[in-house]
């Protein structure tokens, strides 16, 4: 399976993310790993609702327990590609019913989510969630580069 994987990434650097999704609907019995891959092409590709569709057909398929980190802030990366920070921060939200701990990743997703949809008092809420949560931004705020 993990050949499968590498081929899908492959395929999406290349900006081949159909070719990518039918190399995906070949695999026996996708993974996570198959999973995040496809999600992340989706991403790549500004397909956001194909990322939530294969998202939820991860967790029906897989079961909540197998889902990741990886594979959510994947599917919350392309709402934010596509500017859809309403489902991006429904997605953040629901990830501790799926047994799922959101990290830096998933949140500064959101947060560019809320941000690319001038959600500033989200995206603010959401920095202050994340430092409650003791999650350490990766980044410089733009302020701090300015400085």
């Amino acid at each position: 399976m993990k050949a499968y994987t590498l081929g899908i990434t492959a395929l999406a650097r290349q900006n081949l993310w159909q070719e990518a999704l039918l190399l995906f609907a070949a695999v026996p019995q996708p993974t996570i790993y198959n999973y995040s891959a496809a999600i992340s092409t989706c991403g790549k590709a500004s397909c956001w609702q194909i990322a939530l569709c294969l998202f939820q057909a991860a967790r029906r398929k897989l079961g909540r327990g197998a889902l990741d980190v990886v594979s959510a802030s994947g599917a919350i990366s392309a709402c934010a590609t596509a500017g859809e920070w309403r489902q991006a921060l429904r997605l953040l939200r629901s990830l501790p019913s799926l047994r799922v701990e959101p990290n830096v990743y998933s949140y500064s997703a959101t947060i560019t989510a809320c941000e690319k949809g001038t959600q500033w008092m989200q995206a603010l809420d959401l920095f202050t969630c994340m430092r409650a949560g003791r999650i350490q931004a990766n980044v410089p705020l733009r302020s701090e580069r300015n400085v």
